[in-house]
């Protein structure tokens, strides 16, 4: 009753000049919205255009409060953690045990033969109860999210954690002799009803990847590759992050219905802007590479990672005070100004590890603005973090220089510092003559490529909803609830007239069932530059391969919507979440 009370006093007070600024950070709605432009119009950078608080705008969060008291979350987390080991179990087995027999012909026979945590529950630290992203005129509907910081740290001797890895040639075992993870969860329960179950459902996701290290014992003697304990925490970190790191989530909706309840937009975090950054140079890194004539060289790139999104820089080679070319740059979509930017700087080389040469201190996206084209210190492999800030000189592994911009999403405008199209997919009807029992979505606009999960499909009898079909020529019709938004930024200067959306349906082996375009002119030409497919006028796919009869057809449930995006000026900048 505190929290509900707190959040109608917060309702009512979010007016003003705090909302403008929130808008301003760049959240952006699937609603249609009034504008004086007509379709198309072009604004440069840093244009005026209309931010005046908008029933489509996302209200600012707040945090509603903190507790340290975890005895209660304690108890919960015992009752439920059986669970959630046999949960993790399915995972690993499913998803990981893969990718470690891809590694290579050596470890192709590698399995888990047995996998558990143990006794051992996580560490709570905090609690934190926050108000969710949510639509002014939605404000009724807003929900909660809960914020609470983890720690896990287990030993094979003491907590019972059994996780053995055995090769099914040899019958050689290898184990786990320590385990710890740590991060912040986020769980999201949104939207409240007034009808119950109150609660329209949940989403858990980490806001940055978690901490994850893993001792082994005996895996060289398994695989003889000294790489192998290094790739499989590599491995261990992506499934983790192809999950539950933004801009993946746990979703489990409570109701049904999609007219109360959106699944697509239940799970898809909302953006609130777009960093862009620019490798610039770096100077004094180490110099690996050595030379029987001159001193040792280094062939340097940087990797950024931001929570689960990836990109790497190109390679400058045999330097040590390396210098990007203009032009070279990525955008990263922000969903939370609370994530934090990881660079890295490693060595590349064709016949041996990418050696990590150092990488800055992890800073969250407001803070690194401030750092934009300011020589930022590397800090060598070995250097926690936490020591960053009583780090001495000796432990620098030289400095990098990286141009940090601020872009705000512009509903349906036309910009010229870029583009968002985002695609937002329902369920994807698929005749079960063809062979897809898992199905997944890929988007295409030139090198901008993202694929939806893949899920699996649950036979239905479309009749009636297929137009033009009477219940004489009915088929089997398999339905795939994708329910998945897709959002692909587009470089300065694009214009939709000239870019075309690619679309392929693809089942669980990766291969493409079948295939169709969008015009993205047409999006443009449409009010709000949003154009629906809905469940009476779908968009329909060509098959790649004739499955099935002539009659047979793919179609799935499809909004396509463009967006602008536009420079900050630092001046502007949104500052970070109200406490």
């Amino acid at each position: 009753q505190e929290v509900r009370d707190r959040l109608d006093g917060h309702l009512r007070g979010l007016l003003g000049a705090s909302e403008a600024l929130w808008h301003r950070a760049g959240w952006f709605s699937d609603m249609s919205r009034d504008s004086g432009d007509a379709p198309g119009r072009r604004l440069s950078s840093y244009e005026q255009v209309d931010l005046s608080p908008s029933e489509d705008d996302i209200l600012p969060r707040r945090r509603l409060s903190r507790s340290t008291s975890m005895a209660w979350v304690e108890r919960l987390l015992r009752r439920i953690w059986p669970k959630v080991d046999s949960a993790l179990r399915k995972i690993v087995k499913e998803q990981v045990e893969g990718k470690v027999q891809a590694l290579s012909s050596a470890t192709s026979g590698l399995y888990f033969s047995v996998f558990t945590l143990g006794k051992q529950i996580p560490m709570v630290r905090f609690v934190e109860v926050w108000e969710a992203p949510c639509r002014r005129s939605e404000r009724d509907r807003q929900g909660l999210e809960l914020r609470v910081g983890i720690a896990l740290q287990a030993a094979s001797d003491k907590d019972n954690v059994r996780i053995e890895i055995t090769d099914s040639g040899t019958g050689m075992k290898a184990g786990v002799r320590s385990l710890s993870v740590e991060g912040e969860l986020v769980v999201r329960l949104d939207p409240l009803l007034e009808t119950f179950p109150v609660v329209g459902g949940v989403v858990a996701y980490f806001l940055d990847p978690p901490k994850v290290d893993a001792t082994f014992e005996g895996l060289a003697k398994i695989a003889d590759f000294a790489l192998l304990q290094s790739r499989v925490r590599g491995i261990i970190n992506g499934s983790i992050a192809e999950i539950l790191v933004l801009p993946n989530v746990l979703h489990v909706p409570f109701v049904k219905d999609e007219d109360v309840v959106d699944s697509a937009l239940l799970k898809d975090p909302k953006p609130a802007g777009v960093l862009r950054v620019t490798p610039l140079r770096a100077r004094e890194l180490t110099g690996v590479d050595w030379h029987f004539f001159s001193k040792a060289t280094s062939d340097p790139y940087m990797r950024l990672m931001l929570s689960a999104d990836e990109w790497r820089s190109s390679v400058v080679y045999k330097t040590c005070d390396p210098v990007w070319s203009t032009g070279e740059y990525n955008d990263f979509l922000v969903y939370d100004l609370e994530q934090r930017l990881r660079i890295d700087v490693h060595d590349w080389g064709p016949l041996k590890s990418h050696d990590l040469l150092g990488y800055v201190k992890p800073r969250k996206v407001m803070d690194l603005l401030r750092w934009s084209e300011q020589p930022m210190p590397l800090l060598g492999p070995d250097v926690d973090p936490a020591r960053a800030a009583s780090t001495v000189s000796g432990e620098q592994r030289g400095e990098v220089v990286v141009r940090f911009e601020w872009l705000q999403i512009i509903p349906e405008r036309e910009m010229e510092d870029g583009a968002i199209v985002r695609i937002k997919i329902d369920e994807l009807y698929i005749p079960s003559a063809v062979d897809a029992a898992l199905a997944s979505i890929t988007a295409r606009i030139g090198s901008a490529v993202k694929s939806t999960k893949a899920v699996r499909g649950a036979p239905v009898l479309e009749a009636a909803a297929l137009k033009g079909t009477s219940p004489a020529h009915a088929e089997d019709t398999v339905v795939f609830e994708v329910e998945h938004v897709l959002n692909l930024t587009l470089p300065p200067g694009v214009m939709p007239c000239s870019q075309v959306l690619e679309l392929s349906v693809v089942n669980g082996r990766r291969k493409v069932l079948g295939t169709c375009t969008v015009d993205l002119a047409e999006v443009a030409d449409t009010p709000g530059m949003r154009k629906t497919w809905a469940r009476h006028a779908r968009l329909h796919f060509a098959s790649r391969s004739g499955h099935g009869s002539t009659n047979a057809v793919m179609s799935a449930e499809v909004v396509v919507s463009w967006h602008g995006l536009q420079k900050v000026p630092p001046a502007d900048l949104p500052s970070e979440l109200d406490d």
